[in-house]
């Protein structure tokens, strides 16, 4: 025993109504989540529950190599703040689980180096009022830390192991980094900060999460909504990239709008388009387009597209490496939508291509004049290879008809539209036709 420890009483000066709404599993949740952290740190932790002869339960939470000086038991000091290995921030957590449990009637002791702390509520002649007063005396030196909570029953004890995966790991884990997704029925739609059950996630999710980084108030509530949506969104993009989960699994949420993680994930750019992208693909085909409704579908089917009818969420995402529907439909304009046999024109139109090709007959050597009708409306000719295409639209006018002919062809000789060596062209096929009349 250390004989320059002194016996002596502290008052902690917590109002003794202060986190009223916390009962034994938030006070047992943060010496819990204090043992963890020094474990994490390279101190073990040994925890163990017992009936005594007296049928009461006792639990024990044991850290080897470390100790507690009194000046912790101040309000806002800490040994943790700031250091990312730790769950607790805030220097008051096991203050704060002292005064929950001691309102429930559970007795506390505390051996740390060569001190023995007992906390109580007791009256306070200095403060004319009940309020944390921690006897301290000596004890023979060890080096750890032991918490002793007498009253915690094995239905109690039940209950708070089924609330840390460090104690009751959960069956169907993937491991994310320092993250987790939780796969069982049994965790769907919960939250966990670092192994400690924070409550069930906000919206219909499919699976539950042990988020490492995710923020958390003092009373362990999210803080921040959208970082809950960033981080889960990345720890299912680090599992598809660390393949531990099937890009096909993540599809399939996002294909479904009901649950909340497709929101999290087409909420904006993520690094799963491209994988999501691929998975579209194979289930629809390359020539399909996601679209959010039947009239865009309608709209992708009057162009020769495929429009597939996908959630709001998952057409977003699709966005980032498939080429919208308005994209699509640029894209398509210049295809042809169908070619016409001689047996479908009319006597007129029949006599107007003749003509022309009489006219044009020289540069169209080697080449071929083919009538069609093009997805885009605005399209009436095209220069594909030797192929000339002429929209249908352009035989019943032989002077657009021989203008458009004559401006493909010159494509064919060389140039882009607006070019001088375009306007050249058009100019030298022009006069070597008239040339040709005249002779």
């Amino acid at each position: 025993m250390n004989a320059t420890v002194r016996s002596t009483t502290l008052e902690l000066t917590i109002n003794p109504e202060y986190v009223v709404e916390w009962g034994a599993w938030e006070g047992l949740r943060e010496l819990l989540q204090n043992a963890v952290d020094a474990h994490d740190l390279g101190y073990p932790m040994t925890v163990t529950h017992r009936i005594n002869s007296a049928g009461v339960g006792v639990l024990r939470i044991t850290n080897d190599g470390v100790t507690m000086q009194r000046d912790t038991l101040l309000l806002g000091t800490t040994s943790k703040r700031d250091d990312e290995r730790t769950r607790g921030q805030f220097g008051e957590g096991f203050k704060l689980a002292w005064l929950a449990l001691l309102r429930k009637g559970a007795r506390i002791k505390v051996k740390s180096g060569d001190e023995i702390w007992i906390p109580q509520l007791a009256h306070s002649d200095r403060f004319g009022g009940k309020l944390i007063r921690v006897r301290c005396k000596p004890a023979q030196f060890e080096h750890k830390v032991t918490v002793y909570i007498e009253g915690i029953d094995r239905d109690t004890w039940e209950a708070v192991q089924d609330k840390l995966l460090f104690l009751r790991p959960a069956k169907g884990r993937i491991d994310v980094g320092r993250s987790g997704i939780l796969m069982d029925l049994e965790h769907a739609g919960l939250l966990y900060a670092r192994g400690i059950f924070v409550g069930k996630l906000p919206g219909k999710y499919r699976w539950g999460y042990d988020l490492h980084e995710v923020k958390l108030d003092r009373d362990r509530r999210l803080a921040d909504p959208w970082d809950l949506k960033w981080q889960i969104r990345h720890v299912l993009e680090e599992a598809v990239e660390r393949d531990v989960l099937r890009p096909d699994q993540v599809y399939a949420i996002v294909r479904d709008a009901s649950w909340a993680e497709s929101e999290a994930i087409g909420s904006q750019y993520t690094a799963l388009a491209s994988v999501l992208a691929d998975q579209f693909r194979a289930e629809h085909g390359d020539d399909a387009v996601p679209v959010k409704d039947f009239n865009d579908s309608a709209d992708a089917a009057q162009h020769g597209l495929k429009g597939i009818v996908v959630s709001h969420c998952l057409c977003e995402a699709l966005s980032e490496s498939l080429p919208t529907l308005a994209k699509a439909k640029e894209e398509r304009v210049r295809d042809v939508k169908h070619r016409y046999s001689v047996h479908e024109l009319a006597e007129d139109e029949l006599a107007n291509i003749m003509w022309a090709q009489r006219l044009a007959g020289k540069w169209l050597e080697g080449g071929s004049l083919i009538i069609v009708d093009f997805y885009g409306n605005t399209i009436v000719g095209a220069q594909c290879g030797d192929e000339t295409q002429v929209c249908r639209s352009q035989l019943t006018n032989r002077r657009a008809l021989i203008a458009t002919i004559v401006h493909e062809l010159a494509h064919r000789e060389g140039g882009a539209d607006g070019s001088a060596e375009h306007r050249e062209n058009i100019e030298r096929i022009f006069a070597d036709i008239l040339c040709t009349e005249i002779e």
